[in-house]
C-alpha cells in the first residue's frame, strides 16, 4: 500500500510539472510570440501596400498573377478606373488569408501573456482555420474577377477560373487546422471544470 501511495505521488509530481513549465521555457515562449506578433503584424500592414504598389504602379504585371492560371492578357499598364477596381479585387481575395493572419497574431498575443491551452485559443485556432478556408475560394473568383477587369480594360478576352492543387491543400490544412480547434476547445472546457471542482 505503501509503494502504491509513493508511486502515486511521484506521478502526481510528474503531472504538476508537465503541467507547469520551467521559467525560463515560459519566458523563451513569451520571447518567441513577441517575434510572432511582430512578424504577423508587419504582414497585415505590408500586404495591402504591396497590393496597391502593384495594382497602381505596376498594373502590367497583373496579367501574370498565379490566380489567373493561364489565361492570356496582352502586356501595358491600365487605366485609373481599371487599377482601382483590380486593388479592390486583390484586396478582397486576400482578406481571408489577412483574417487568419490578424487571428494569428491575437493567438501569439494570448500566448506571450501566458495564456496557451484556453477557450480562446481555440477561437483563434478555428478563426485561423476558417480564414484559410475562405482563402482556398477566394483565389478562383478573384482570378475570375481579375479576368473580367482585364477583359473589360481591352486586355484580353473572356473570362477564366482557375483552380489549382495548391488551394484544395490549403482547404485540407484549414479543415484540420478546424478539428484540432474542436478538440483544444472540448480540453480547455475541460479543464475548467475541472479547475472550478477543485
Amino acid at each position: 500500500m505503501t509503494n502504491t501511495k509513493q508511486e502515486d505521488d511521484r506521478m502526481a509530481d510528474a503531472s504538476t510539472s508537465i503541467a507547469a513549465p520551467p521559467r525560463a521555457e515560459l519566458e523563451s515562449i513569451g520571447r518567441f510570440s513577441r517575434m510572432m506578433e511582430i512578424a504577423l503584424g508587419a504582414v497585415l500592414l505590408s500586404v495591402p501596400l504591396g497590393l496597391g504598389v502593384l495594382a497602381f504602379v505596376f498594373s502590367e504585371q497583373l496579367r501574370s498573377l498565379e490566380i489567373l492560371g493561364d489565361f492570356e492578357a496582352a502586356p501595358g499598364p491600365l487605366t485609373l478606373p481599371w487599377r482601382l477596381a483590380a486593388f479592390g479585387v486583390l484586396v478582397l481575395c486576400s482578406a481571408p488569408v489577412l483574417y487568419a493572419t490578424n487571428a494569428a497574431r491575437l493567438m501569439f498575443l494570448r500566448f506571450r501573456q501566458g495564456a496557451v491551452f484556453t477557450t480562446r485559443t481555440a477561437v483563434y485556432l478555428r478563426r485561423i482555420a476558417l480564414g484559410l478556408l475562405a482563402q482556398a475560394f477566394a483565389a478562383p473568383l478573384g482570378g475570375l474577377a481579375l479576368s473580367a477587369i482585364l477583359s473589360g480594360a481591352g486586355r484580353a478576352h473572356g473570362l477564366v477560373l482557375s483552380i489549382g492543387s495548391h488551394q484544395i491543400w490549403i482547404a485540407l490544412f484549414a479543415l484540420i487546422f478546424l478539428g484540432l480547434a474542436r478538440v483544444l476547445h472540448a480540453a480547455a472546457l475541460l479543464a475548467e471544470d475541472n479547475a472550478a471542482i477543485v
